[in-house]
């Protein structure tokens, strides 16, 4: 008989072989159903995303083009102005323009507003579409002094400087009458 040659030592170590082999499937297994969990997770925070977006804005919005943009929109708001900074813990009207185009069109902009309004093409305000600048004139003396990036539906993101990165309506008494083009900008 073949067991007679292998002694005690010999037949534990098979028996250890065997269960670690045999978990390596059950792990692979774990691991799968693991992934999965967390992709329906992302899906459904992406989801509930696309719908806080849509409600907040007032429009149908294509998750498929345009997720990575309002990933970063969500990630900005709130964010205190600061001028001359383009970071999250404080960021100027331009700057955060700047980030946005990096992060979702990874497309380097011009850091001033005056530089981003020169390389934009115009378009009338009733063919802006979404990822568009849109420019104002705020400030005496300035031909244009602040910007934003248009999400749709007259609903614009900048960062405001009393109240931060926000989302604002062009159609508004103050933007309204301070806006002064939009468009899409020249790589």
């Amino acid at each position: 008989m073949v067991l007679k040659y292998f002694s005690a030592k010999t037949y534990m170590a098979l028996i250890v072989m065997m269960l670690i082999l045999s978990s390596c499937g059950s792990m692979r297994k774990a691991n799968r159903v693991e992934e999965k969990t967390r992709a329906d997770g992302s899906k459904k925070r992406d989801k509930e995303l696309i719908e806080k977006y849509e409600q907040l804005i007032g429009i149908n919005i294509n998750a498929e083009k345009s997720l990575k943009l309002y990933k970063s929109v969500d990630a900005w708001m709130g964010t205190p102005y600061k001028y001359a900074n383009a970071t999250k813990q404080g960021t100027d009207c331009s700057g955060l323009v700047f980030n946005l185009y990096q992060e979702v069109y990874e497309m380097n902009l011009p850091r001033s507003t005056d530089d981003q309004y020169k390389i934009t093409d115009k378009v009338k305000q009733k063919n802006l579409q979404e990822g568009h600048l849109v420019f104002f004139k705020i400030e005496k003396g300035k031909k244009v002094s602040h910007v934003g990036l248009y999400l749709g539906n007259n609903k614009f993101i900048h960062s405001s400087t009393s109240k931060g990165v926000r989302i604002d309506d062009l159609t508004s008494d103050y933007y309204y009458k301070t806006y002064i083009g939009g468009g899409e900008p020249k790589p």
